[in-house]
């Protein structure tokens, strides 16, 4: 307004109340405008950010229940490995343990062919250090039975020595990390 008074004294311009009021209502409108905006973009940032926010919540929900179901099969599969009669017929020497042996890692490779999403299966002893008895690998080539001198001590691992402390029928889940030993694949 100081502006517009400032023009009327030196040029003589002479502004009528309607042109006066037409810019007062202008600047009102874009003041309005200009609010009205912030408070919808605010409005609907906030909308978009509790959807997303059930959205991701919903969607964790659902992938942490697929987890638990998943992680449930995987144990009732190294359940019903350990409680098969061949299991325990493993150990020792001779040719009853080691037609024995050949049977797992035939029920093994079996298990590795119906289940793309595991890598390996393994049947170590408690005794000798953790030593492997059976292990079948899932290779580029196919599955793989590792036999002999490939076969190695895991007690130091603590999927095994967890697992000893457990009670019979208990499945120990180890962290996943990435496995770094040589082998078949």
């Amino acid at each position: 307004m100081a502006a517009l008074a400032s023009i009327q004294q030196a040029g003589g311009f002479k502004f009528g109340i309607a042109i006066k009021l037409g810019l007062l209502l202008a600047a009102f409108g874009v003041l309005a405008s200009g609010l009205t905006g912030y408070y919808t973009y605010h409005a609907t940032r906030d909308i978009l950010i509790r959807e997303a926010s059930q959205d991701l919540l919903q969607s964790t929900q659902v992938l942490g229940r697929r987890f638990s179901i998943m992680a449930g099969e995987v144990a009732n599969d190294a359940r019903f490995l350990a409680a098969m009669p061949r299991s325990h017929d493993v150990f020792g020497t001779g040719q009853a343990a080691e037609m024995s042996r050949q049977t797992l890692s035939e029920e093994f490779r079996s298990l590795l062919s119906v289940h793309p999403e595991y890598f390996q299966a393994r049947f170590i002893s408690a005794q000798d250090h953790g030593m492997e008895r059976v292990r079948v690998d899932r290779d580029v080539d196919g599955l793989k039975i590792v036999s002999g001198l490939d076969l190695q001590e895991k007690q130091h691992y603590p999927y095994v020595y967890e697992t000893l402390r457990l009670a019979e029928g208990q499945v120990y889940f180890s962290k996943i990390v990435i496995n770094r030993e040589a082998g078949a694949h």
